[in-house]
């Protein structure tokens, strides 16, 4: 049943729905590749980063196959960019921060692959994502939305 037009939500405005867009964006990317490392690890190219990552602390530990890289991205790039997400889309005034803080988490990330792999076309990419994802956050935080 429809809610009365007193009780009916307006459309997000378009930040917010650019971040939301952006943030299930990446959200998804994160779980396909923790799927592309889980599921087809070796000959996909992926088991190549495996000496670099075995050269950062606890490396012996946590990277004698792809499966913890896989789980680290999953929490760290995945499911906070749905929790993201799901703050957008059910309003939470902390939303905007979130966005902003998934892009900066997704900026972290990165700055660990420069350092620790060769430049490659698919860091370059998802910086430039991160900084879109930066930007969209901050465009949250500083709008009034969601309504007061």
């Amino acid at each position: 049943m429809l809610a009365p037009p007193s009780q009916s939500r307006s459309p997000l405005p378009g930040v917010a729905k650019w971040a939301l867009g952006w943030c299930l964006f990446i959200g998804v990317g994160a779980v396909v590749g923790t799927l592309m490392m889980w599921i087809t690890p070796v000959g996909s190219g992926l088991d190549s980063v495996l000496p670099d990552l075995q050269k950062l602390p606890l490396g012996q530990v946590f990277f004698q196959s792809l499966a913890w890289p896989g789980f680290f991205l999953l929490v760290v790039n995945g499911l906070t960019q749905f929790v993201a997400a799901w703050s957008v889309i059910s309003r939470r005034r902390w939303c905007g921060a979130a966005v902003l803080g998934c892009g900066l988490i997704l900026a972290g990330w990165l700055t660990i692959q420069w350092v620790v792999f060769a430049p490659n076309p698919v860091t370059t990419i998802y910086t430039v994502f991160a900084l879109v994802q930066i930007g969209l956050g901050l465009g949250l935080v500083r709008s009034p939305f969601p309504p007061d």
